[in-house]
Order: structure tokens, then C-alpha cells, then sequence
């Protein structure tokens, strides 16, 4: 949002350089990300609707500098005879438009607007057009309420002595309206528009028709000030790709009271400059009044709150200054927010606006008082580090697959090879179906974490003789029906959702034999079962040769945890690296390095690998004696021979 010092001060004193002001405003509302010419250029947050203009920002800067506001007097007159008698509105969807106001002004002059006007205008990047059309958005930003003319002669009537009808409609499919950017809009029934008799001649709170535009030759107007629901306008301005200075402000939401404030603003502006007479009265369908809210509060819950005293006199102060109304019930303050802080709900909203008005500068640095306490064991978090880490030992790569898939997994996935162990959704798939799927492939939450995983083997067996992998996450199923693939602990009795933990894992080798690929797959489970509590699983393979486990991860401790002593006397570290043809596993060296090491080894960790070339350091450790390096030179000359005999060649 840019304000322009200048026009500010048309409302406010203001003492400060825009320096100055600019450091005020970032201390305590919005980032100023650069003065140029005496303007502003601010960061205004989504919940500060209010300040999208600049009558907004004047309160902003009022209250902060304790300055009083000021804003003209309307001086127009409204003529005898009334617009009802010349113009009829009709909205359609009141739930999309809950307020439409609309005044008819006669005789008007198309020109060039003043230079104050126009100077105005181009402070905030605006083009000026023409009088009418600038005061329109210089209402706009001025008050922060949208607005639009129509000129009169160019709309449409069911017969020459009917009145006008403005009619806010859903688009009809298939309509489309020459927007005033000059560009075709492509309407649907999901769009509100501003319609005559016959045609759309405005996106409702987004953009007006060209064919309704105000020209130098248009003698008569239409003016409108309206609510429009926000969601419907954001929607539409997205579906566009439409976003205005209008769309934006509708976007965040409305004060009721702006609908009339600005309509009578912009008439009193059009009847001083462009020589209009203004019509009797609004017409008006529709009529949201301002919500009162009131919040309860204690100057004692402010203290906790900000965690230093301020003086209750003070504390009214600041919250008047925000325009509030503040009444003291007892030990409490009953606050009422004016209509146009729609920020303000809670109490903690007011416990935000005292402490940035009273400066966040000032409020002391205190230490924290208190005891911190370590973490409790997070076992499941353990699990998973814990079959991470033996997975990739015994070879296993980690895939990380989408939580979703389609219709087309869920009806031929098979998870057993023969029709006597098949296994297969059912009717109602037993699957969290999404209500709004990005695609059809992405249907359905995964009940199983197998289809996407042997799907990874499919794509890729072409590319690689073996492939290993495994993946952890959450799969999940209703819980009234039975649990899709397999049943894995207790079904729920309670209607909702189940959601687990599962670790699965797949193997497929082009050379290797069924008999192989099975052992190494059930050995894999029992390294990781023999150690976490393990109640249900899947073991099994596909016709395709490709098998596989899966198993819901409990929040059990690990079954085997003991606690060892720290060593008494130091050990013996050395580093190996090494050359190895491709065909040479890491469970290989490992196998080695353990046997020739026997009692002395302590570990052997690769932190290494480049192509075939590996290095790891092995850790030697004597129990009750320091050990010499004569000893451990002899180890490390055994275990060199043997990895020689693998084809391993040594780097030195």
C-alpha cells in the first residue's frame, strides 16, 4: 500500500519526516520497504483491511503519534425527486451480495479531473481517465471501499418507459463481458456479475464492462457501492486471473458502514467537480449492519500477558485512540472495537494492540524463570531410526512414494500370489477416499504402503539386475471396515480413522534364484523383528518374482536394550580405503573385518564411497588391558590378505 505523505496530511498533522514516520510504522504496525518522494511504500498485513487505505492509515498514524483525525463534510444536495423513480435493483444471491446501494446523478460533465485530483491519483500509481471515473478510485483508496459508475445512457431497458434494472446475477454459462482492461472475460454459472437487462455489464467487486463505461459522452451515472462476499470474489478473481484494486480489498473483508460513507463521499465529490445534480435518496437492496462485539478483559490479564504493568488510565487511553469504546465493570474493561477493525475478536487481540501502542521498545528484557526439562524417549522415533539404519546396512535403498493413488491400484493390486491367499479391496476398498483429488490417480489415501513400492520396481527393473528398497510412512483405513490388505492388530469398533505406521520392503534380481531373494527378504524382516515387538506382517511375492514384507511399527521400546560401562582404557582406531569390483558387498567387508578382529572388534563404520572405492575406519578395543599396536597391525594385515583374495585393491 502506498501513502503518500501529502494526501495524509489532507486528514492528520503530521510532525515527522517520512524518515521518521516510516521508522514509526515498522516499530509498531508495517514494514516500510522504502521512502521515494515523500511515499510510503508499506507492507500491510492480510488482517489489517482497514489500513488498505489512506483514511485507514491516518487512524493508524493518529494513534500513534496521539493525533487527532479529521475528515470533510459532505456538502451536496440531493435534488426532489427521487432515483427509485428511474432505477430498480435486484439481487439475486444475497448471500453473495448481502448489500447493493446505488445513487443516480443527472447532468454530469466528462473532463479532465483537477490537478490536485489527478496528483493524487498518480501518488498511488493510478492512471487518471476521466473526473468521474477518478474520483470513483480516488474514493477507492481514500476510504478503502470500491466503487463503480455506469453511465446511464448506455444500458439496457425491457421497453423505452420502464425503469433501469441493475440485477446482480450468477454468469450464465457461456457469457462473456469486454472487461475495461480491454480483455474478454469468459464467464461462468459460478460468477457473480452486475447485469442490465439484457447483459453483464460489471464482475461483481472485480472489474467493470467496457460497454458500460463512462465516456466524454455520458450525461448521467450510476454510481454503486456494494458488500460482496469475499470468498466469491476471491474465487472468481483466481478463476480470471483478474486481480484488482477492488478484488483485493473485497478480498479481506468489508466494514458495513463504508457502503453509504463512500457512495455519499464519491456524490458530493461528482456533484462539486463534474456539475451534477445528485437524485433523492439510495436506492438500497439489502442492509448488513455492524456487528458489536464486546471483549471482556482485565488490566491484571494485560500485565500477565505482556509481562509488565501499565497503569489502567493508560490502557483506556490507548484503546480509545483506536477508536474503541471502553467501559469499566468492575476489576474488567468491556471493549467494543469499532466496525471497521475486524482484526479485533479476542482478548489477545487486545492485549496486542496495547503493547504496540504503548512500544514494543519499551518493553524490558527479562530473563526466562523457570526449569527446562529434557525430552522424554520418543520410542517410535527410535523405531524408525533404528530400521532406517539396518535397512541401509543390509543394502536396502529408501524411496519416499505419494500418499495417494487411483481407482486402478486399488482394483488389481494382488498382495498374494494364489487366488487362496489373494487379498484384494473389496466394494468399498476399505480405503479414505479424498474428497477433492488433485487427480484420478490420487483418489484414494494409501491403506498399504506395497503398491507404490513394487510400482517402483516395475518402472525401473528395466535399468538395474537388483533392486532393494524400502519405504516408511503412514498408511491409514476407516475404521468400520476391515482392515485392506491384511488385518493388522485389533479392527476398530468406532466409526473414524485408523492410522498407522508401516515399514515395507521390496526385492527383485534378475539373477538371483526365488529360493535367495526369499531368504534375504525373511532375513531383513527377522534382523529388524528380532529387535522390535512385531505382531502382524506381510510376507509374500508377486508373479513377477518381486517379494516383499510389510509391518505396522509399534511405539514399543526396542526388545533388546542394555547399557555398557565406559571403556577404562583407550582404544585403536585405523583407516582403510579401498578399491572393490562392483560385484563385492559391503556385509562382505564387514564379515571380514569382524572375523579377523574377533574379541578386539569394536566397530567398523564407512564414512566413504567414491565409484568402487570405499573407506571406513575400524575400531579396536581390549576390555581389561590397553592394547599395543603391534597387535593391531597384525589384524589389519589379515584383513587386508583376505580382502585382497575378493579382488580388493589397497589405497595407500
Amino acid at each position: 500500500m502506498l501513502l503518500p505523505l501529502k494526501w495524509l496530511k489532507d486528514y492528520i498533522k503530521v510532525n515527522l519526516s517520512p524518515k521518521q514516520l516510516a521508522e514509526v510504522l515498522m516499530f509498531s504496525s508495517f514494514e516500510a520497504e522504502g521512502v521515494q518522494e515523500d511515499v510510503l511504500n508499506l507492507n500491510v498485513t492480510p488482517n489489517r483491511s482497514d489500513c488498505l487505505s489512506i483514511l485507514g492509515l491516518a487512524r493508524e498514524v493518529g494513534a500513534l503519534t496521539n493525533q487527532k483525525v479529521s475528515f470533510p463534510q459532505n456538502k451536496f444536495r440531493e435534488a426532489k425527486t427521487a432515483a427509485s423513480e428511474f432505477l430498480e435493483v435486484k439481487v439475486q444471491d444475497s448471500k453473495l451480495c448481502p448489500q447493493y446501494c446505488a445513487r443516480i446523478i443527472k447532468g454530469v460533465k466528462i473532463t479532465k479531473s483537477p490537478q490536485w485530483l489527478r496528483e493524487r491519483l498518480e501518488s498511488v500509481g493510478l492512471r487518471p481517465i476521466n473526473n468521474v471515473v477518478d474520483i470513483t478510485n480516488f474514493v477507492l483508496f481514500e476510504l478503502g471501499q470500491p466503487l463503480h459508475a455506469f453511465s446511464m445512457q448506455k444500458l439496457k431497458t425491457k421497453n423505452q418507459k420502464s425503469k433501469i434494472d441493475i440485477i446482480v446475477r450468477k454468469a450464465k454459462k457461456g457469457e462473456k463481458i469486454l472487461a475495461l482492461d480491454e480483455k474478454v472475460c469468459e464467464l461462468d454459472d459460478s460468477m457473480l456479475v452486475i447485469a442490465d437487462a439484457e447483459r453483464p455489464i460489471a464482475v461483481a467487486g472485480i472489474i467493470g464492462g467496457e460497454e458500460a463505461a463512462v465516456d466524454e459522452k455520458t450525461k448521467d451515472i450510476i454510481l454503486e457501492s456494494a458488500i460482496f462476499e469475499p470468498k466469491s470474489v476471491r474465487l472468481t478473481s483466481k478463476s480470471l486471473g483478474a486481480r484488482t484494486d477492488s478484488s483485493v480489498r473485497f478480498e479481506r473483508g468489508f466494514d458495513p458502514a463504508l457502503t453509504e460513507m463512500a457512495i455519499n463521499r464519491a456524490a458530493d465529490l461528482i456533484a462539486g467537480l463534474c456539475g451534477g445534480e445528485v437524485l433523492g435518496g439510495i436506492v438500497r437492496v439489502g442492509k448488513v449492519r455492524s456487528a458489536k462485539r464486546t471483549i471482556k478483559i482485565s488490566v491484571e490479564e494485560i500485565k500477565f500477558l505482556i509481562g509488565i504493568e501499565i497503569s489502567e488510565k493508560r490502557t483506556i487511553s490507548i484503546l480509545k485512540s483506536l477508536g474503541c469504546v471502553v467501559k469499566k465493570i468492575n476489576k474488567n474493561l468491556i471493549v467494543t472495537p469499532p466496525s471497521y477493525r475486524l482484526d479485533l475478536n479476542l482478548p489477545a487481540d487486545i492485549v496486542e494492540e496495547v503493547a504496540r501502542l504503548y512500544g514494543y521498545n519499551k518493553l524490558p528484557e527479562n530473563y526466562l524463570d523457570g526449569e527446562l526439562y529434557p525430552p522424554g524417549k520418543d520410542n517410535l522415533l527410535e523405531n524408525i531410526k533404528f530400521i532406517r539404519a539396518e535397512m541401509l546396512k543390509m543394502g536396502f535403498d529408501e524411496v519416499y512414494n505419494s500418499s495417494f493413488y487411483g481407482e486402478n491400484v486399488v482394483r488389481t493390486f494382488r498382495f498374494a500370489s494364489s487366488e487362496a491367499k489373494a487379498s484384494h479391496y473389496g466394494t468399498n476398498h476399505g480405503h479414505l477416499e479424498i474428497e477433492n483429488p488433485m487427480s484420478p490417480e490420487e483418489k484414494y489415501f494409501r491403506a498399504s504402503l506395497l503398491p507404490s513400492l513394487l510400482k517402483d520396481i516395475e518402472l525401473n527393473e528395466n535399468n538395474f539386475d537388483e533392486i532393494k528398497i524400502f519405504e516408511i510412512g503412514k498408511v491409514a483405513t476407516p475404521t468400520f471396515s476391515p482392515l485392506i490388505p491384511r488385518q493388522i492388530g485389533e479392527q476398530g469398533e468406532i466409526e473414524g480413522v485408523k492410522e498407522e505406521l508401516h515399514i515395507a520392503a521390496a526385492i527383485f534380481s534378475k539373477k538371483e534364484k526365488d529360493v535367495r531373494k526369499y531368504r534375504e527378504i525373511k532375513g531383513a524382516f527377522e534382523k529388524l523383528s528380532e529387535t522390535m515387538s512385531v505382531k502382524d506382517f506381510i510376507i509374500d511375492f508377486t508373479q513377477n518374482g518381486i517379494y516383499y514384507f510389510e509391518f505396522s511399527v509399534s511405539s514399543q521400546p526396542l526388545l533388546k536394550t542394555s547399557f555398557k560401562p565406559l571403556p577404562k582404557f583407550p582404544g585403536i582406531t585405523r583407516d582403510l580405503s579401498i578399491i572393490v569390483p562392483k560385484q563385492v558387498k559391503w556385509s562382505q567387508i564387514e564379515e571380514i573385518v569382524k572375523k579377523e578382529a574377533g574379541n578386539l572388534f569394536q566397530g567398523v563404520e564407512l564414512f566413504d564411497i567414491y565409484e568402487n572405492s570405499l573407506a571406513f575406519h575400524i575400531n579396536f578395543l581390549h576390555p581389561e588391558r590397553t592394547l599395543k599396536s603391534e597387535e593391531v597391525d597384525e589384524i589389519i594385515s589379515k584383513i587386508i590378505k583376505n580382502l585382497e583374495n575378493l579382488g580388493a585393491k589397497i589405497r595407500k
